[in-house]
């Protein structure tokens, strides 16, 4: 395992440089086991308006394929549900239900790729959800994190538990 930023200091020098340059500073310091969970964790892709052509132009994306933004992935999703006739946010409801107890069995086996696969299918079931019921998952997502960020608290178990004082409504 090495350092975000070391995988991307191995780079050939034509294209270390746009790498570094685009080196998200939060995580340059996670370890990671593999160039492509670098690129996908470690790059700000907002600031390479090129995106993957330009990996795939320098040979960096050659095997596996890189994650997919989920900002491309959603209306697909979409997409692919509507095709299915997938229409019942009931059954929906519950099918996230049971792709939850399968990423938990996962979790629980120690086994990492079926893991990977569950947390996959719970946001996959999310998306489709949040489209049957006219949600916007990203809008909620925005809200749970205005309600939380400022919360104050401890962690018992490994588990946050908010103060009694700490607000539930976003500060703005």
């Amino acid at each position: 395992m090495k350092t975000i930023k070391e995988w991307f200091l191995e780079l050939p020098e034509g294209v270390k440089q746009k790498a570094l340059s685009n080196l998200n500073q939060e995580v340059k310091d996670l370890k990671v086991t593999s160039f492509r969970t670098a690129l996908a964790r470690g790059f700000s892709w907002s600031g390479s308006p090129e995106g993957l052509l330009y990996w795939e132009s320098v040979g960096i994306n050659s095997g596996a394929p890189l994650p997919t933004p989920i900002e491309t992935l959603i209306p697909s999703i979409e997409a692919w549900a509507k095709a299915r006739g997938i229409t019942s946010p009931q059954s929906q409801l519950l099918k996230f239900f049971e792709e939850g107890g399968e990423l938990a069995s996962a979790l629980l086996k120690n086994k990492e790729e079926e893991e990977k696969d569950a947390v996959g299918d719970v946001l996959v079931t999310l998306i489709i959800y949040c489209k049957l019921r006219n949600i916007n998952l990203a809008e909620c997502l925005s809200l749970a994190w205005e309600q939380i960020k400022n919360r104050t608290g401890k962690t018992q178990g490994g588990i946050f538990v908010k103060d009694e004082t700490s607000s539930t409504t976003p500060t703005n």
